[in-house]
């Protein structure tokens, strides 16, 4: 059983997540989004809209954190789920239920030392969730990245106050959702990082190296040094060829 007040930092947070996410939910009909974060040594991040059924789970001598792993996923670094498909029944049955949270969609994001799943779900039920759900995972991820990017105190918060949790609170597939060795992406000679990825990305789309070093909780200069690499490894300067590479990446 976890010990932990609702005075908790994180828990605080709640009120600047539901306003960073109230114009999101009001155009595409949603009601909780979920930033959690967990760490290979058993900590947990997390940035929720609503932590109620979180609190709820804290109280049991079970998991509440709930992914899914399946063959398919094991060399894969990111992918979607949805909650009906994927997890356990009781903790759909809570959110429905208990928080009208319905038909959930997840997207993972796996790296050495952490996990990211980031969730969305809807405030009723809906006959074809799964193609309500897939004809707006374009605007959900372009959410995700903008959250992330104009939201760096709650990340960094988030990092600070971080959360250990007992062995029997821990989400079931924890031991094997961290991947030990993170993919590269060669052309030839030529190869680039998920990190350096995802920094050449959120620069391409107009971010600062602050900006990108407060997301992904790196210094301003180790993001210039990652582009740099990029172009010395590359020989590519031009933005329009920058954007082909990352097309190649996809």
């Amino acid at each position: 059983m976890i010990r932990l007040e609702n005075n908790h930092p994180l828990l605080q947070l709640a009120s600047k997540v539901e306003e960073a996410s109230a114009v999101f939910f009001k155009e595409h009909n949603l009601n909780y989004f979920q930033y959690l974060r967990c760490y290979r040594d058993g900590r947990i991040g997390l940035l929720l809209n609503d932590p109620s059924l979180f609190l709820r789970f804290t109280h049991l001598d079970a998991p509440v954190v709930f992914s899914s792993l399946k063959e398919d996923h094991v060399k894969m670094q990111s992918y979607w789920f949805l909650w009906d498909e994927e997890l356990p029944r009781e903790p759909i049955m809570l959110a429905k239920e208990d928080h009208s949270w319905h038909h959930g969609l997840t997207l993972v994001k796996r790296h050495h030392d952490y996990y990211d799943m980031i969730a969305v779900a809807m405030p009723q039920d809906c006959s074809n969730a799964s193609s309500y759900y897939m004809n707006r995972v374009q605007a959900i991820e372009q959410f995700m990245t903008s959250f992330h990017k104009h939201a760096p105190e709650l990340f960094e918060s988030m990092e600070q106050h971080s959360i250990f949790l007992p062995e029997i609170n821990r989400d079931i597939n924890y031991q094997s959702m961290c991947i030990e060795n993170e993919k590269r992406y060669s052309f030839g000679d030529v190869y680039i990082t998920p990190q350096e990825l995802k920094c050449l990305t959120l620069k391409l789309q107009g971010s600062s190296y602050k900006e990108i070093a407060n997301i992904y909780q790196l210094s301003p200069r180790t993001v210039e040094t990652y582009l740099n690499r990029i172009k010395c490894r590359s020989g590519i300067n031009s933005k329009n060829k920058l954007q082909e590479l990352i097309l190649q990446c996809k």
